[in-house]
């Protein structure tokens, strides 16, 4: 199958590494390997796509309760003749009793349109159900506004579903599409692929040791898969992320397999339109292979990650026996002791594996590993199936060993966007050993009880460059007074413990916030200016700090 780049974890002991290695694909049985996925509910809600040149674009996906569309960008849809947006629903058996939709303001505050659908096909041979939103007269051209669909499903609950709209000059629309289309099933063909070598721009910045991230600057080779040969076996998910006369970014999301293994793909386009051709201005593209437990390969104590985009998220217990990582959205857990290795949550598996449960708008952060086993794991973005499903939000989980059986602790809802939720959990959120959880919310943080169920603010109105969080989201320090220039206090939490400590500078004298090394606070000492500075402009001294309390280094 050809050499292909491997990501290994060293599992032995206390030593956790990552090497890079060269290995053939190969399947290795290990029967200790077992699936203890989370028993949830199958996926019930639909899917609508937008129709465009017969193309089925912009999939969304339905939620429960109203969102905050404004926060909600991820795609855009054009309007077509007559103001139309013709959609296909996959409604996956349950029958759909009602259409309609609403058009409002991209602040969500003013009510354009609501109007309910009377006409819309039966469903056809391939499941789908098809249907015309006509648009009143209503709305100003080339600016953009939120369009919500409004399913109500067989047992009457009302699904909805978002995506910003704008009725556009020229587009150009099917030349764009053509392009990129032409584009993405030539490089599974090297031989039709090097007409695309005139629109590659390779060169140095190319990282060419690796399929997990492929861009304009690689060689041919990995452009065309190298000797993978992969073959498609999902719907290729087409999304239009921004659009105008002149440019168009699209990106297209499937999955595919390559002798045993399976692999998410995700690539990104940008083009241009020029008077006379089409230009590709970008193109990036990330491969990620699907881990799996009956099929993993071990070599001395390593475990094989196979192809990725980037290292998977790992935590291991106090006394090393225990290993817990994520990749492409499953949660592993690996026994050093008894050489077990065993799959504990994801939304997808073999039985529950369509466009609905693969969908990756959510993630998973590793909160605790505990030396018996005991796993306390938060799922965060949208929740693809389960009592869940169609809400957005921060679920937390604990894995008990004993009773091989994993529990919901709490569930906090969320309205706006994934990528707002994962830039706050990615952040901050750690869980310590009073069964403290503290979590940033926009600019506050919340200290809630697992035990009690309670939640309380710790602190509020953060902002950027005046709050800071240790690399293991265990200490946090934030500045107190009006501005990031005048003030003359810093509250340093270590949250392993609940401890606060005060630090103050002398009169005259304003303490900036910088970060962390390890588990040593480092913070500036500047002197107080009436005009705004850079952060490094007026400091004298930069220190140290242990959480102790103990004044380490001055420099």
């Amino acid at each position: 199958m050809g050499n292909i780049a491997r990501t290994l974890l060293k599992i032995g002991g206390s030593i956790l590494a990552f090497i890079a290695a060269f290995v053939l694909f190969s399947n290795v049985m290990n029967k200790g390997n077992a699936d203890m996925s989370a028993t949830m509910k199958p996926a019930t809600f639909p899917l609508v796509y937008i129709d465009i040149n017969n193309m089925d674009v912009n999939c969304m996906h339905g939620y429960v309760g109203d969102m905050q569309g404004n926060y909600l960008r991820d795609k855009i849809t054009p309007l077509q003749e007559q103001r139309s947006i013709p959609i296909k629903i996959k409604s996956y058996g349950p029958t759909i009793k009602g259409i309609s939709f609403e058009v409002r303001s991209m602040d969500m505050q003013r009510l354009v349109e609501d109007t309910e659908v009377t006409e819309y096909s039966q469903e056809d041979a391939d499941g789908y159900v098809s249907a015309v939103l006509y648009l009143k007269d209503l709305i100003e051209p080339e600016t953009e506004y939120m369009l919500i669909i409004k399913l109500i499903s067989g047992t009457g609950q009302e699904i909805k579903y978002y995506t910003r709209i704008f009725d556009p000059g020229a587009l150009y629309l099917t030349e764009k599409f053509d392009f990129i289309m032409d584009f993405h099933n030539k490089i599974f063909d090297k031989e039709q692929a090097k007409e695309l070598v005139k629109y590659m721009e390779t060169n140095a910045e190319g990282d060419n040791s690796s399929f997990g991230n492929v861009n304009i600057h690689s060689n041919f080779e990995q452009l065309t898969w190298g000797d993978l040969n992969p073959k498609i076996v999902t719907k290729e998910n087409v999304s239009i992320k921004e659009i105008d006369s002149e440019y168009a970014n699209v990106t297209i999301e499937y999955r595919v397999s390559a002798g045993s293994d399976l692999f998410d793909v995700r690539e990104f386009y940008r083009v241009r339109r020029g008077s006379e051709r089409i230009y590709l201005m970008d193109y990036e593209r990330t491969m990620d292979q699907i881990f799996d437990t009956d099929h993993t390969v071990l070599v001395k104590d390593q475990l094989l990650f196979g192809i990725s985009s980037e290292e998977p998220q790992m935590k291991e217990s106090d006394d090393g026996s225990k290993l817990c990582f994520v990749k492409q959205n499953a949660l592993y857990s690996y026994d050093n002791t008894e050489g077990y290795l065993a799959r504990l949550f994801s939304f997808y598996d073999d039985e529950n594996n369509d466009e609905r449960t693969i969908y990756s708008d959510h993630g998973i952060k590793i909160l605790s590993v505990e030396d018996d086993g005991e796993i306390r794991f938060l799922v965060y973005g949208y929740m693809n199936r389960g009592k869940h499903e169609g809400e957005v939000g921060s679920a937390v989980y604990k894995y008990i060993p004993v009773s091989n059986s994993i529990e919901e602790e709490i569930f906090i809802p969320y309205s706006k966007s994934y990528e707002l939720l994962k830039q706050d959990i990615a952040y901050l959120s750690y869980v310590n050993k009073q069964e403290k959880l503290y979590m940033l919310s926009g600019q506050t943080i919340y200290e809630i009880d697992l035990t009690t169920k309670t939640c309380k603010k710790v602190v509020s109105g953060l902002l950027p460059n005046r709050f800071v969080v240790s690399e293991d989201d265990s200490l946090v320090a934030w500045q107190e007074g009006e501005n990031l220039y005048n003030s003359d206090k810093i509250i340093l939490d270590t949250l392993k413990n609940a401890r606060s400590t005060e630090i103050k500078s002398e009169p005259g004298t304003t303490i900036i916030p910088l970060g962390f090394m390890d588990e040593d606070f480092i913070y500036g000492l500047a002197r107080k200016v009436t005009l705004p500075m850079t952060v490094w402009a007026g400091q004298y001294f930069q220190c140290i700090q242990s959480a102790s309390k103990i004044n380490l280094e001055k420099y």
